[in-house]
């Protein structure tokens, strides 16, 4: 053991105030059983799932059409159909392997296992309920995703940087591994996305241009189609539709007047049609459910969908019918059949399932069920509001919290605050073991929606992004100020746990308010961008131009320093915020040994940072099996946040 994680381990084991509520948490979202969902001929239900430790895939042939996903498997344990498909207890593994995820092929023939060890990941296929070995593929390329198809496996291997750049293919009737495609552009990174059993994209890309393919695949082998012959700006989102006659890509973009139009482009032929999509919204994601097309216009605010038909079957003019929904809703994940459409509305502590029947355009909700079975205690959440600063600029902040007795919002409450703000990605609000843990310790947990994420669309996200990056900075602090001012928090308690891209922006607070945290929690943190991305030799210097500039320009070379946080790093002197580390040895995106390097220089200028780099994990700096890491971790992260009360 290195001598930083001995001094970690060491550290965090001193403390244990919070341990027994937090494992509480973790065991709590164990008892949350997925529901029973449908795909095919059969009823699945992913019981007791807690992998790598405990999970049983149970399934129920049937016969009939319903397919509205079950909480209970009472109605169907009384049809004597009932299989166990797998027990994760009753499969033995490698030796020094972790089982990470099981997926179920797209015919339900079998069952491929994805299992790391400190050297590679790897799949591992086996046959439904006697769980014999049917093949296994080493050294895989996680990030890629893979696709488990009737009749063979595709998937990806990285090349250099932890960059997957290389496809392969093995049949089940050959069980010979072929090479299909290597992309040498090191900007480019290579993704698997699943379609059906017989067909796949495979998209060669980095954040505006690239190169999509489809597969589709038979027993005599496969045919590859290209959307474009050669490097072009990519599709917001891709589909693939059908007729009787002929395969579409389906590519969903933006006329020269902004308005939403679909690409149909003939696979064999290229033959291309464009069609403008009559309404003003615009959409994020496009699927295609047999001659329906499905597109998805949520933000932050509201979830839209349009279910589009073409009129005549002339693919030359849609219909188009609005549906939507009062609540945070997406399309079910599980949601299989031709005729029936499943959603998902979450609204953190609550999910309920609606349907909407494809022939008689009808919306019908199904059931709610809590996601966390209490007795006395209610869980609560809000979205507030920043006064207006001088450019008309609000924030908004999404607030969870725990009460026996009233719904108000807490006052001058410990609070752990998260933040992300790249990417326009859109911050997440799920309940999981780390947010549920934060609440039921006492604490308020507050999602700072900084501009540079996506939670109010593409303009929100252009405004924190390359030369607007200090946006997303001050967005932060001045969210956080706000909670301060109008005593909803403590300001004496306040602690912020972030990864990857937030990483800048922690660093960045750190350095310009120094004290105004009790402890900062950073998984993977991107800490340096200013050195990285004038590393010819990293990836990153290629692939994030388009997020935070092209550094070969003067004017964005000295404004990336002037947030990069190595850079600013003096400005920090003295702090007395506490920060924790999470790194993994596998991670692909970041480079570790700056992180160390800031770590460093932290303690060296009075600041107390403490750093555990994890041999057998990626990005995130945890696996499945660190539960007793990560509940130590939190404690210590819990107990420094609310250390001034303790």
């Amino acid at each position: 053991m290195n001598q930083s994680n001995e001094i970690f381990l060491n550290t965090i084991q001193e403390k244990t105030h919070y341990k027994r509520s937090i494992s509480s948490s973790f065991q709590e979202l164990k008892k949350w059983n997925s529901l029973i969902f449908r795909r095919g001929r059969y009823w699945y239900q992913f019981d007791n799932w807690s992998i790598p430790n405990t999970g049983v895939i149970k399934e129920w042939y049937v016969e009939d059409n319903d397919w509205i996903p079950k909480v209970s498997s009472s109605s169907l344990d009384n049809s004597n159909s009932l299989k166990i498909v797998f027990d994760v207890e009753k499969y033995t593994l490698p030796d020094d392997s972790i089982l990470q995820d099981v997926r179920i092929s797209s015919d339900e023939s079998y069952i491929v296992l994805v299992v790391s060890s400190l050297h590679s990941t790897n799949l591992i296929g086996i046959k439904k309920y006697t769980m014999e070995e049917l093949f296994i593929i080493e050294d895989i390329s996680v990030e890629s995703s893979f696709y488990l198809g009737k009749f063979g496996v595709m998937y990806t291997r990285s090349k250099e940087y932890g960059r997957p750049s290389k496809l392969f293919y093995k049949s089940f009737d050959s069980f010979t591994e072929e090479e299909l495609f290597e992309e040498n552009e090191c900007s480019f990174r290579l993704k698997i996305v699943h379609i059906d059993s017989n067909n796949c994209f495979v998209k060669s890309v980095d954040f505006q241009k690239g190169r999509i393919f489809l597969y589709s695949f038979d027993r005599t082998g496969f045919v590859r189609h290209s959307y474009t012959e050669t490097v072009a700006p990519t599709p917001r989102d891709i589909a693939l539709f059908s007729t009787e006659k002929a395969q579409y890509f389906l590519g969903l973009s933006s006329t020269e007047e902004k308005k939403d139009q679909l690409i149909l482009r003939e696979t064999s032929s290229g033959d291309r049609v464009s069609i403008t999509i009559p309404y003003q919204d615009r959409a994020r994601r496009v699927r295609c459910i047999g001659r329906y097309i499905l597109l998805d216009c949520s933000n932050a605010a509201n979830s839209v969908f349009y279910l589009a038909t073409f009129k005549n079957n002339s693919l030359r003019e849609l219909s188009v019918n609005k549906i939507t929904f009062d609540e945070k809703t997406t399309l079910y994940e599980n949601s299989f059949s031709d005729r029936v459409l499943l959603f998902l509305e979450r609204r953190t502590f609550y999910e309920k399932i609606l349907s909407f029947d494809l022939i008689e355009n009808t919306l019908k909700t199904e059931f709610e069920r809590p996601i966390i079975k209490s007795n006395n205690t209610k869980y609560f959440s809000k979205v507030i509001w920043t006064k207006k600063d001088s450019y008309d600029v609000s924030i908004p902040i999404s607030l969870f919290w725990k009460s026996e007795d009233t719904d108000e919002l807490p006052r001058r409450k410990k609070c752990i605050l998260s933040v992300y703000g790249a990417y326009g990605k859109n911050d997440n609000s799920d309940l999981d073991e780390i947010m549920l843990s934060i609440i039921d310790a006492g604490f308020i947990y507050a999602i700072v929606h900084v501009r540079g994420g996506g939670y109010l669309g593409g303009e929100w996200y252009r405004s924190g992004k390359a030369l607007n990056k200090w946006n997303s900075i001050r967005d932060f602090i001045e969210g956080v100020n706000y909670l301060r001012e109008n005593d909803v928090i403590d300001s004496k308690r306040l602690g912020l746990i972030t990864s990857s891209a937030g990483g800048i922006i922690a660093g960045a607070v750190l350095n310009e308010e120094k004290n105004l945290l009790q402890s900062i929690l950073l998984f993977s943190p991107f800490i340096n961008p200013y050195d990285t991305l004038q590393n010819p030799n990293d990836p990153l210097s290629k692939t994030e131009i388009a997020e935070w500039g092209d550094i070969r320009d003067p004017e964005v070379k000295a404004y990336i320093k002037s947030y990069s946080p190595m850079q600013n790093i003096e400005k920090a002197r003295d702090s007395n915020t506490v920060i924790v580390n999470i790194l993994g040895e596998k991670d692909p995106y970041i480079n570790n040994n700056e992180v160390i390097e800031w770590s460093k220089k932290l303690n060296s200028i009075g600041v107390k940072s403490l750093l555990y780099l994890n041999k057998a994990a990626g990005h995130g700096g945890f696996t499945p099996s660190d539960v007793p890491l990560m509940i130590d971790t939190l404690n210590y992260f819990f107990e420094e946040v609310g250390r001034n009360n303790l």
